[in-house]
């Protein structure tokens, strides 16, 4: 919880010291699994029924899903950009290519990248591309879903 709250600290100090509009210029980056089969948590979820239990229901033993990646800044939106494997290093190199494809001249002169702390997001290959692309204008945000193992703010190659 401290990493998050110092991390909306260090955003909050972050815009109110830019000349530009920097929200105009910041791309907010996040993935997310869509399910096709209607997938349910079933951790999380009690059914409680007056038909037999131990029933054979068939299902697949991997549920279809189809993996959504998209960028938003105030500007715009860019994506969405699919995918149906795990998302590794080469996978988010190739999605970065993709992206910065749709993106206009300024934009890629000028924009700041956000992204989590995902391991694809932070492996060596990734960070060396985003510093490639972007420099210095690289936000990496703790991640909400779990700790982050890496430090709480990576901007450029510092």
């Amino acid at each position: 919880m401290k990493k998050r709250i110092r991390y909306c600290e260090w955003f909050t100090d972050f815009i109110q010291t830019k000349i530009v509009d920097i929200l105009d210029v910041i791309f907010f980056t996040d993935e997310a699994w869509l399910h096709l089969l209607g997938y349910v948590n079933t951790q999380n979820t009690r059914l409680w029924s007056s038909e037999n239990p131990h029933a054979l229901h068939e299902k697949p033993l991997h549920n279809q899903k189809l993996g959504v990646w998209v960028a938003i800044s105030r500007r715009h939106i860019v994506g969405p950009l699919f995918f149906e494997e795990t998302v590794n290093s080469k996978l988010y190199c190739s999605m970065l290519h993709d992206f910065v494809g749709l993106l206009e001249e300024d934009e890629i002169t000028y924009s700041w990248f956000q992204q989590d702390c995902a391991t694809a997001h932070t492996a060596n290959n990734s960070l060396k591309l985003l510093n490639e692309i972007f420099g210095e204008r690289v936000i990496i945000a703790p991640s909400l879903a779990r700790s982050c193992s890496t430090r709480l703010l990576y901007v450029g190659s510092s």
